[in-house]
């Protein structure tokens, strides 16, 4: 059987000795006993065989496990060295040293340097790169177009017709004081009317089949969205220098709304000052200029170096001169565009300037007219005016010389 661990050579002289007594006593005595005697001598006999049997084997197997290792210690040291020969082999190649010397020099190009990689690759159209497709990310970013904000502070009215005749006060009642018995002095108002004429604001856009059905945005969404930006940005500007032609009325152009010219070349807080006199109590006013104008602000300090505007915080709305100010009016001049610029307004814009919309925005898809070219002509429309009603009630800051 086999053993765990070599058997005791001493233990086995031991069971040698005793088998050997046990055969002489055996022989030497003969008494009632010697069956028994007979007995214990045959299974003591038989254990020694089988502990010497097992003692031969696992000797053999010992054996045979260093034979073992001694195998694989020697096919290790083989490999080990048909590795490092061809480790070495690989070294003295061209494609090794070509690849060392760009390695060596920092260049970003597989292709140069006369190295010449066999490998799939993607920077490499023809080592694999056709086969990497590219991405659209299908947000699409864009430039922000600044509007001028005239019609969210001015009075936005619903026409029912082309034209509207608008109808204001141009000067109230005189009273006087009368002796006793004296008649009453007559007097009487003095009315106007003006009329505002709405015109279309329109824009074309063609778009191909192919665009439509193809692109990776939903393009007449876009479509859309674009014309509303650019209603927006035209009529805004137009709200402050349109010359009234088939077209708005702007504050800048009215020559009825009154200027306020500047003590130097450039506007300056006593210069908003002056002009907050000029209006009169009893409207609600605020300031509109462009984010240039309100940056030169910015920068204007007092004697001691100190700025003089100082940042409004918490809850308090921003204010010049305790009047709000809206800073997004890009399309006015710049506070320092030369004489003659007019930078600033002050005023009552909802009492003072008007907006008349006939309809919202309509669309004409047209897919018939040039079918033959598979083009869609997209035509956007709409009918609005605005024009200034109360003069008095803006105040226009003009750089003067």
């Amino acid at each position: 059987m086999p053993l765990d661990n070599e058997l005791d050579v001493e233990a086995i002289k031991t069971l040698e000795d005793a088998k050997a007594a046990l055969i002489a006593a055996q022989e030497s005595k003969a008494n009632d006993n010697a069956e028994t005697l007979k007995n214990a001598t045959t299974a003591l006999l038989a254990y020694s065989d089988q502990q010497q049997e097992a003692w031969k084997q696992a000797e053999a197997e010992r054996k045979a496990h260093e034979e073992r290792i001694e195998d694989l210690e020697r096919n290790l040291a083989k490999s080990r060295q048909q590795n490092l020969a061809a480790k070495n082999a690989y070294r003295d190649t061209n494609e090794y040293k070509s690849f060392m010397s760009w390695y060596s020099r920092g260049e970003k190009s597989l292709t140069g340097g006369g190295l010449d990689l066999k490998e799939l690759r993607t920077d490499v159209n023809t080592q694999g790169g056709f086969l990497v497709p590219s991405e659209t990310d299908y947000e699409l970013r864009k430039n922000v177009t600044e509007i001028s904000p005239l019609r969210l502070y001015a009075r936005n009215r619903i026409i029912g017709g082309k034209t509207m005749d608008i109808n204001r006060r141009l000067d109230g009642l005189n009273a006087y004081f009368e002796g006793e018995g004296e008649p009453a002095q007559s007097d009487e108002q003095k009315y106007g009317s003006e009329s505002v004429t709405v015109h279309a604001q329109t824009v074309e856009v063609v778009a191909t089949q192919d665009m439509l059905l193809m692109s990776a945005h939903d393009m007449e969404s876009e479509i859309v969205m674009d014309v509303g930006e650019a209603f927006a940005e035209n009529e805004g500007r137009l709200f402050l220098l349109g010359d009234g032609n088939k077209q708005p009325k702007g504050i800048i152009t009215d020559g009825r709304c009154d200027t306020v010219d500047t003590a130097g070349a450039t506007v300056s807080f006593d210069d908003f000052a002056k002009i907050t006199g000029e209006l009169k109590r009893g409207y609600n006013p605020a300031w509109l200029m462009n984010r240039r104008t309100l940056a030169h602000l910015f920068t204007i300090k007092d004697n001691d170096s100190n700025p003089i505007w100082q940042p409004v915080g918490g809850d308090s709305r921003p204010v010049i001169y305790g009047y709000g100010y809206d800073s997004n009016a890009i399309d006015l001049d710049n506070h320092n565009d030369g004489v003659g610029s007019k930078p600033v307004i002050f005023g009552d814009y909802r009492r003072g300037y008007e907006i008349f919309d006939l309809m919202g925005t309509a669309v004409v898809r047209d897919d018939y007219t040039q079918a033959k070219r598979r083009k869609v002509v997209f035509t956007f429309y709409r009918y609005l005016t605005a024009s200034v009603i109360l003069p008095e009630a803006i105040k226009i800051m003009r750089v003067s010389a």
